[in-house]
Order: structure tokens, then sequence, then C-alpha cells
């Protein structure tokens, strides 16, 4: 038995001070479900309360949408259930970059609690939307995509980035993701990724274009827009460490085998993130993070990886260095998903046995302390 939860959000007519009626063309919006263009909200399978926000240019209005059970007869073919094992909310958020098709989940995602990955200002809600309906928790890239989208002659370009970040300034886009922050499906926002990668294909801009500080400026712009919703950005934390970020919420921090010993990779960045304030959000590289070979035979490794003598890690280095890293920071991201890697069984196996570590962890926010 599933609730079959469709209302329809009542909108007033919009009149003049005088009482004649108006005619307007809104955009709906709506938290823990989706709603048509005219207006009518359906819930999913979620109960609760909810809210359908009618948006027309600088002018916005809310409708509450309290969704009770009314039990009807689903089949089991056409049931519709929540993707994730662990819909507790409980534990350390788990799961890998790009697991996602749009606001639906790719094949063997079974065991994960996260998703991962950019949106913009047309998918943000109903990406926010599906999450929740699946009792996943979400970490966005708002300024996610290729470099290029933020560079002018090679070199970041602040503008650009500003011009993003001002799409989704809309009180439709606002009142979603506080709503999103404050039930906890939303851990937090990627600023940029990487900004001290001076390599030719993932560069932004000749070494000193950017630094904590500026990292730091972007947050405060991202912030005024959302005041709730945590910053983060992904930098390994032995990368300009002799500095401090003073905005920032988390840094996602990753790891992979040539880095060295796990437990004290895990320790330096916790300290680091102790020294300044942060949170350390840890990630993992399962295609390129295992032992380098120039073949990368199998099973000493766990085949070969994307690029160069990198090899893939095998099933237990998924394991020994997950459970290292994962419960000690405020979430765990893994790079990335991968068709061929994800169906094989040993690594379901693997992702089976880390989610129930993890499950289990103490769940902590993305803040600064």
């Amino acid at each position: 038995m599933l609730p079959a939860l469709f209302l329809l959000a009542q909108i007033p007519t919009p009149s003049q001070s005088a009482g004649d009626s108006l005619s307007i063309a809104a955009v709906f919006a709506a938290t823990g479900g989706s709603v048509t263009a005219s207006g009518a909200f359906t819930s999913g399978v979620n109960f609760g309360a909810f809210r359908v926000i009618a948006n027309s240019g600088p002018l916005a209005d809310t409708s509450t949408v309290t969704v009770t059970a009314i039990p009807v007869a689903v089949s089991p073919e056409t049931a519709v259930l929540p993707v994730s094992r662990n819909t507790s909310g409980a534990g350390i958020p788990f799961g890998p970059f790009g697991g996602w098709d749009g606001s639906s989940p790719k094949r063997n995602t079974e065991d994960f609690t996260l998703v991962m990955g950019g949106v913009d200002a047309g998918s943000i809600i109903g990406r926010i939307g599906a999450a929740r309906s699946r009792g996943l928790r979400l970490i966005i890239a708002l300024t996610g995509g290729g470099h290029a989208n933020y560079k002018t002659d090679g070199v970041f370009d602040v503008t650009k980035w500003e011009a993003k970040m001002s799409t989704y300034n809309t009180p439709a886009i606002q009142t979603v993701v506080a709503d999103a922050v404050a039930d906890g499906t939303l851990i937090g926002n990627i600023l940029m990724d990487e900004p001290a990668n001076t390599s030719p294909d993932n560069s932004w801009g000749p070494a000193g274009t950017m630094n904590k500080e500026r990292v730091d400026s972007l947050a405060v712009y991202a912030k005024a827009i959302f005041p709730t919703l945590p910053m983060g950005v992904t930098l390994d934390y032995r990368i300009w460490n002799e500095r401090s970020f003073r905005v920032i919420d988390f840094q996602v921090s990753q790891y992979r085998l040539a880095k060295g010993s796990v437990t004290d990779y895990r320790d330096g960045a916790l300290a680091l993130g102790a020294r300044d304030g942060h949170s350390i959000l840890f990630s993992m590289n399962i295609l390129d993070g295992g032992k380098r070979s120039p073949d990368c035979p199998v099973p000493e490794t766990g085949g070969p990886g994307t690029s160069g003598r990198n090899c893939r890690m095998t099933p237990s280095q998924v394991v020994e260095s997950g459970k290292i890293l994962g419960p000690s920071g405020c979430a765990f991201l893994m790079w990335r998903y991968d068709p061929v890697f994800m169906a094989l069984p040993e690594n379901q196996q693997a992702f089976t046995a880390l989610a129930g570590e993890l499950a289990t962890g103490s769940a902590k926010a993305c803040r600064r302390a």
C-alpha cells in the first residue's frame, strides 16, 4: 500500500486595490514534490507540510499544503520506492559524483545515501525534490561545468562566475534551498573545483590567479543569495595550507593511495580543519586512486584507471580506506560514478560493507565551527 498524494495548490487571484482582477503569468515552484505550470502540486510518496511558490517578476507568494496519507492499492510492478537502502537520514552521507542522470539515479546506486552533481536554475528545484522524496542527501555545484564557462582569455573571470550565481537569485529558488537546508536534505554547495590547479586542461589561469582569499570572496557572494547554505571548495588540504580560509564552511579533500598513509592523510586534513575552523568532507578517487602500475593487473589492482599508470582501487582498498576516511568527515564522496566499476559484484559488496559502516557514524554538519 502506498499513499496517493495529489493536491491542487490554490493560488489567490491577484487584484488591484479597487478589486479588479488581474491576469499574470506566474512561475510555480514547490518543496518536497512537483508542481505543474498551472499550479497542480504532487507530493509523490511524502507526507507533511510543503510550500507552493508562485513567482511573477519581482512578486512572489506562497501557499502551504499539508498532505496526509490516503491508502490505495498499488501493484508491486508500478510502485515507486526510495532508491537508497538507508532513508533514515542518520549516519555519514555517502555516494559518488555523477550518480544521477538529471533527477533519476543511475544503475547500481542502491547503497548510496548522497547525491552530488551540478545544477542550473531550471533544474535545482526538481533535483532537491527528487533527493528528498528518496530520502537522500544532496550536495550541489551551483557554478559547476567546464572551466571555460568562467574564464576569459584563459583566466578566471569573476564576472562570469557571478553571472551564473545570479541566475539562482529568485524568491522561489531561495525558499526551496532554505527549506532543504533546514530539513537536512541539502548539505552544501561546492563553489569551485581545485582552484590551485594550473595544469593545461584544468587551469583557472596562471599560478596566483586563485588563492584562499579569493575563494572566500566567492563564498561571501554566494552567501548573500543563500545565507544558510554551507559553502565549500574542492582542494587537497596539503595545498596552500600556509594560508587559512576564513569564510567557507567545508573543504573537500580527496585521497588516493599515492598520497601515502590513509590514516596520516585523515589526521592531517582534520588538523587543518580544526586550525582554520571549517569542516572536512573526505573524498576518495576510486578510478585513479589505486596502486600505480604500467598494466594495472587484476586482482593486484582494480584494473586500468582513466589515464597513464593510474589504476582503479580494489574492493578491499575501497573498504579499508573508506572506513578510515568516511566516518571522520561530514560526508563521504567518491570520484566518480563509472557503470563498469559499479556493476562488478565484488565492488558492490565493498559499497554495501562501507555503507553499513557509515550508516552507524555520527552525523555532523558541513559548517564552520
